[in-house]
This record gives C-alpha cells, structure tokens and sequence, in this order.
C-alpha cells in the first residue's frame, strides 16, 4: 500500500466539478485485468493520459483524487511506465482542467496500439506526448511534476551519496585493518 496522496485520473465520460467514485467494476479493462471495484489513478497527469487510448471525439477530464492510499494493480502490464494504481472506492475527486479532444488527438496521431498491445517504443512516444500536451493545456500540473521529480532526484541523490560515504569508510577501515573503527578512539 502506498502513502497518502493526490493522485490523478482522467475520463472523457465525465464533466462535473466534483464526484463521489463508487465501487463498481472498471468501464473498460485490459485482456487480463480482473474486474475488481476500482479507480484507475497514477501519480502524474501525463501518466494518467498515456494510460488509456483516448477517441480524440472529446474532451478529456482532468480529475484530482482526495489524499487516498492505493493498491498496486493485477494484471496490468503497463503499470510499470504509467505509474497506475488502484483506489478502492468511494473516493471523492475534483476537475482540474479540461483537454481539448483536438490536443489528445493530435498526441496519438500515428501510436495506435497494436493488436497485442503497444510496443513500448511507441508508449514512451505517446508518453512524451502527453508530456507536451500537460505542459500547454495544464501548466499547473507540470510544474507539480516538475517539483516532484526534482525533489526525487534530490533525495535519491542524497541517498546516494550516503551509501558511497558508507562503502567509502569501509573499504578504508578494511584496507588499514580498522573493522569496526568508527573514529571514536582516536577523539579520545
């Protein structure tokens, strides 16, 4: 189970402000996926727009979920780029933006998925696409996305950079003979 969080979901069957998801299962699911009661949600919006193959017919939107746990899902074989987790309903979510259908269109303009799925390939194409589309339909959620991944990198690189100082301290103690040497003798 994840920590709490916003978490994006995207529909083109949908128009209010704000709305209450039941527990009921998905309207359309991949070959495979089970019918559990869920909401598809991933922690990006161009995530979240690259996980469904969309009509270009109309509108796709935007909604933000309530700070909610989630669930990894079952079966899903493209969770691992779109980022998609599972909210087992109710749940309650608030419209952000509105995509014009011409924009979504025009970002899956020659990505059709294939008949056993997408190659990847084209999935990371359609992904930087939505990228695009984020950036000049929604640019409030790209400067989130922005924060979030520097802020990741940050912490990623920290931890980095402590588990170097950590095998660096090491295979010096190990190299002058010092296991278990921690500097405390020689301040005393």
């Amino acid at each position: 189970m994840s920590r709490r969080r916003h978490w994006y979901h995207c529909t083109d069957r949908r128009g209010e402000q704000a709305w209450t998801a039941e527990r009921r299962p998905p309207i359309s699911r991949g070959y495979g996926e089970p019918d559990t009661p869920r909401l598809c949600v991933a922690p990006t919006l161009a995530q979240a727009l690259a996980a469904a193959w969309w009509s270009g017919v109309r509108p796709v939107n935007v909604y933000l979920t309530e700070p909610r746990r989630t669930v990894p899902p079952s079966g899903v074989w493209d969770s691992v780029m779109t980022g998609e987790r599972w909210i087992i309903p109710p749940v309650r979510l608030s419209l952000v933006a509105t995509i014009p259908a011409h924009a979504i269109e025009a970002a899956q303009e020659g990505l059709e998925p294939l008949a056993g799925g997408q190659m990847w390939s084209r999935f990371g194409q359609r992904f930087v696409n939505m990228v695009e589309v984020v950036q000049v339909h929604v640019p409030a959620a790209h400067e989130r996305w922005l924060v979030e991944f520097a802020a990741g990198m940050r912490d990623l690189l920290t931890e980095r950079e402590r588990q170097e100082d950590e095998e660096h301290r090491q295979w010096i103690n190990n190299w002058c003979g010092l296991e278990g040497f921690d500097g405390a003798e020689v301040a005393a």
